[in-house]
């Protein structure tokens, strides 16, 4: 059985996930100011994460999620790392779309997550 962490509805779905790796390092835990508490006033709202820069190291750093870059690129461009592995450049074009990731029916809520399709 996968483990389970419940969101509040009214708190939005953090963009990034535990153990996640990101050009900052790899996230270790995430928490939460909520909008009017004495933190958020103090540091803003929103998500705060905890990242390890690789697997070796003992440093960590806390990171407000708009200073979190993932690996992946923005939507509508590939690297050219990704293009050496695509024969057929010309016809390649990435697109969004959103998908139900899980439904919790003890809140009768579905959480979604805007996915990548490389076509």
């Amino acid at each position: 059985m996968q483990p389970t962490i419940s969101i509040p509805q009214h708190w939005p779905y953090p963009r990034f996930n535990l153990e996640q790796r990101t050009q900052q390092g790899i996230i270790l835990g995430l928490y939460y100011y909520p909008l009017g508490t004495e933190l958020a006033e103090q540091f803003d709202d929103g998500w705060r994460y905890v990242l390890m820069p690789n697997k070796n190291s003992d440093e960590i750093s806390y990171l407000k999620e708009d200073q979190i870059q993932p690996l992946t690129p923005e939507p509508g461009f590939l690297t050219n790392r990704q293009k050496k592995g695509v024969k057929n450049c010309e016809n390649v074009y990435v697109t969004s779309i959103s998908a139900a990731m899980k439904h919790d029916p003890n809140i009768n809520r579905s959480y979604t997550k805007t996915i990548q399709i490389l076509r």
